[in-house]
Order: C-alpha cells, then structure tokens, then sequence
C-alpha cells in the first residue's frame, strides 16, 4: 500500500512542526521538502508600471556626530530621520507652541536635511494623538509662500519629546518668483476645454451637488513638481466633469498649459449580498461592480483609497479576494461572478480578512496589517506539489490558504487561522522578530495569541479545520493547555512551562513547538486577578 504522506510545509502557517510529525506513522517529513519560511513565490500579484520619481538629493548623512540619526532615502523620494540631538523636550500648551516645537526640532537636524529656516517653509496641517500618549504633527512645505505639491513631512513625538520625522520634503526648487500670470479663472476655464475633448460635460441638478458635496471646480495655488524633478508654479483644479468621475489637472500658471492630469474616479461601485461560509453560516460580503461583473474587492474600509486605486488590477486599501485555481501559485486570477454569488471558500477568506481589519482598527487603532492602509491579499484553492495542502500561510505579501489534504479541511474556514497568518504581517511591520530559536517561537506566539483574540470565543486555534482523527483534541493548538490532550512526542504536543523547553535543530529551533509557552503565559497573564482578555491584547499589542 502507497504511503500516505501529510504535507505539512514550515513555513508561518497552520504551522505543525515537522520534527514531530516525523516521529510518528504514517506521516514521514523526510519524503516532503519542507517551504523554508523566509521564500516568496515567484508570481507577482500585480506589478506596477509606475516610474519612481528620481531620489532626493537634498539628504546627506549626519554631519554632526552628536546627531544620532538614521537617515533612510527611497527612490520615491520619501526619508525617514530618527533622534533627537539636543535631547529637546517640547511644549503643546497652544498652536503656537507646537509650531514652535516643529520649528525647533527641523533646526537641530537641518545638518541632515539642509532645509534653513523651518518656520519660513512649513505649517501645521494635521495634529493627531495616539492612546499611548504619543503626538504627531503633520506639516506641509511651502516656497514663497506657496505649498509644494506632495511635500509634506510628520514629526513624532514621545514624552514631549520628538524622536522621529518621515515623509516627503525639497531644499529648493529653483522658482525665483511666486506671482502667476494666468490667474485661476483662465486655468478653470482651459481644464473645462480641455475635459470637454477626453469626458462628458453635464449641469447637475441641486439634488445632484447637494449628493456630491460639489457646486463648482476648486482651484489652489501650488509648486508642482514633475517626474524629471521640474518644479513649476501651477493651479490645482480639482473639477467633476460629470457624476461618475473628478479630475486633477495641473495648468502652468505662466504658460497656461497643461502639466497634468488624471481621473482618480474608480469605475465601478460597491456592492453587497450574503453568501454561505465554509462552516455554514451565511456572511454579508462586499464586492466591487463594474457593468455586470462582480470582482471579490471590498471598497468599504476606512484604510480604502479611491485616489490610488486603479480598479479592478490595483486597488489601494482594500480587501481583496484571489483564486490559485488549484495550482502551485502558478497564477493569480481575480474571482468575479456576474451573480454576486460566491463559493464557500471564497466567502469565508474574504469575510475572514475583513474581520481581521475590523479588530485591529477597532481595537489597537492600526490602519491594515502595515499600519499604513494597505491592501489585504488573500489566495484561496492553493495546492503544494500539485495536492491539496494542509496549510494556510502567510508569505510576506499574501494570506494563502489551502483546501486541506489528510489533516484539516479547508483553511480558509478558520477565523483564527487567518488572523494568526495575517498577525505575522502586523509582526513584520513592528517588532519584526528573527524567525528563529526563541525569538521564531514568540513570533509564533504573538501570532497564536492574536488569532485567539479575534476569534475569542475559546483559547483554541484551528478547531474549525482540522480532522478529529488526527488532532484528539479537536483542535490545533491550546493556549490554556499547550500539552493539548498529548504527551511530549506527540505532534499535537507543546511545552508548557521552561522546564519542557525542546532543544532542537529543526522547525527552526522550535519555533512553532516552543511556542506553547508564551502561549502559556498569555493565558495565565490575560485571566489573571484584576486583568482581561481585553486589557491583556492591548498591553502585548503595545509590547509587541
């Protein structure tokens, strides 16, 4: 009789180490090369065709030596700069003390950044504070009184003092003038002819302004700032031709061309319908319309941006839904019905995902796994070697998810799996663990843990996808129990306490086997005297 093999892949996943499955019949880990966690498939989801701008020149390394910094530069222009070089503590009392705090902190690091004179140059826009008591000042650069397009920085404070700058920012831009010669009406005017060739026109109604927040085009004043690193003094006209769409266009304010312009209007619209789950409960699923077709993309966060999306191939900020088609991630296929009708497996990966959002930003206040609003991919009908795969995982980019083979059945029906693999991206984008030895195990840890606090209603993990006759206890994981219904040796077993450590070169020293005791510790720190499981996710959320 053919052996039946369990492939089992270490990778972040659903996540059975390996070393003990090898001890056991008719499971062999020796007949399955196991994914080495750190690789990433070779099929892209979506490639951009965007050219980065050129890199700013204007950012050179600390000159001065007190200046602990790390300075970062990207080619699209955005730099990071941490420290604090005079150890400055700032006041908040009034707008103008904050704006002197900014001005005080852009003149101590100006070494770094070249930019003289910060409070000639920079405003306050957005002031933001965070529950632990920390403040961000958002400021927009300007030139001759004029904002520079897309120049915008945010200083970070903490304690009262400022520990961190990011964002987008110029030293010059060779203008030796701010005065235009076309004025706003001609540049409004030559924005409706120009959209009269490419558009429709249309008067709207009262109901119509009145639903669009709109009576006429805006126009605003700004240094635009063009691929080649040109900087040009332009009218932004923000302008709705019609119902459907709105345009930027960019008009040279001394020329009276036209610089630029785009429709970000995402064609299309969201849609809702209920749909069957994996685990037989109907679920409320958001999808985006375009004519008669339904794409698996929900649009209905707040982390959305229809400014930045190109709709269907690249949306930004959104919950998006894709289909392997039972293949090794040979291909990435978008799902789309022309019912809004969806498979059980799809349903429960898009719900899932949605969920995940919804704790984090409800939660910890985090805007999608990067903390930055991006889009939140996952996979679904994804095999290994051609078979079924007893795994979901997380690859740095994706949640990918298995239909199950010998083991489990399809992962996707897992709330806490998804929430465990998709913890891995918020661990990635924080603390950033080495997936090694103890640190590997807290990682894992951290992701069990969080997955047990989106799917809260028991201290399980995996208990909707896996079989019975391979997991006794019902389930992949306990954090109340780690030994879960098993003795050391098992492949369901983990250590509970230090003195069970499991010294091991394999599973990466362990890490999803010694997991079991940070587990441990959460449970017994989160349903200690005076604590909860909802005080115990904000402190580890803040530790992590």
């Amino acid at each position: 009789m053919k052996k039946i093999l369990l492939p089992l892949p270490l990778l972040f996943a659903v996540i059975l180490p390996l070393s003990m499955l090898a001890q056991t019949n008719p499971f062999s880990a020796k007949e399955k090369k196991t994914r080495p966690h750190h690789k990433t498939p070779h099929h892209i989801v979506k490639k951009s065709h965007e050219k980065p701008s050129p890199e700013f020149n204007s950012l050179t390394f600390p000159s001065d030596p007190r200046l602990q910094t790390l300075v970062k530069k990207s080619a699209n222009g955005l730099a990071s700069i941490s420290g604090n070089p005079k150890g400055r503590k700032s006041l908040f009392g009034s707008k103008e003390q904050t704006m002197q705090s900014c001005y005080d902190y852009l003149n101590d690091i100006s070494g770094s950044t070249g930019i003289k004179n910060p409070a000639s140059q920079f405003d306050i826009i957005n002031i933001k504070d965070d529950e632990p008591g920390h403040k961000h000042i958002k400021l927009q650069q300007k030139y001759l009184g004029v904002p520079i397009y897309g120049a915008e920085i945010i200083i970070h404070f903490k304690n009262g003092a400022p520990y961190f700058l990011n964002g987008r920012f110029h030293q010059e831009t060779g203008l030796k003038n701010a005065t235009p010669i076309y004025g706003s009406a001609y540049a409004i005017n030559k924005t409706i002819r120009d959209l009269g060739s490419v558009t429709t026109l249309q008067d709207f109604s009262p109901q119509q302004k009145e639903l669009l927040d709109y009576s006429a085009p805006n126009s605003e004043l700004v240094i635009h700032k063009s691929d080649d690193n040109k900087f040009t003094l332009a009218w932004h006209i923000t302008i709705r031709p019609n119902v459907l769409e709105i345009w930027n266009y960019f008009i040279d304010a001394n020329s009276g061309e036209v610089l630029q312009k785009y429709n970000h209007t995402c064609s299309g619209s969201p849609a809702t319908t209920t749909s069957t789950d994996l685990n037989g409960i109907s679920r409320t699923i958001n999808s985006w319309q375009i004519g008669s077709t339904y794409y698996m993309i929900n649009t209905t966060k707040s982390m959305f941006s229809s400014l930045n999306s190109v709709m269907p191939t690249q949306p930004a900020g959104a919950i998006w839904t894709l289909d392997a088609q039972n293949t090794d991630l040979a291909s990435l296929n978008q799902i789309t019905t022309s019912s809004n009708s969806w498979t059980p497996t799809a349903t429960s990966a898009h719900y899932n995902a949605g969920v995940c959002f919804d704790y984090y930003k409800t939660v910890h206040n985090r805007n999608s796994l990067d903390g930055q609003g991006g889009t939140i991919i996952s996979v679904i009908n994804v095999t290994q070697g051609g078979v079924g795969m007893d795994n979901a995982y997380w690859n740095g980019k994706f949640m990918a998810y298995g239909n199950g083979n010998v083991a489990f059945k399809p992962l996707a029906g897992g709330l806490d799996v998804a929430a465990h693999e998709m913890t891995h991206g918020v661990i990635s984008s924080t603390a950033n663990l080495e997936y090694l030895n103890q640190s590997g195990a807290i990682n894992e840890s951290m992701a069990d843990i969080f997955g047990c606090m989106v799917d809260s209603a028991d201290w399980q993990i995996g208990e909707d996808v896996v079989l019975p006759a391979y997991f006794p206890s019902g389930a992949l994981r306990d954090l109340s129990d780690p030994h879960n219904t098993g003795t050391s040796g098992d492949y369901y077993w983990q250590p509970r306490i230090f003195s069970e450590y499991v010294h091991t070169g394999q599973d990466n020293g362990g890490v999803h086997i010694n997991s079991g005791i940070p587990n441990y510790a959460f449970y017994l720190f989160a349903t200690g005297t005076g604590m909860s499981k909802y005080k115990a996710q904000k402190i580890y959320y803040l530790a992590l």
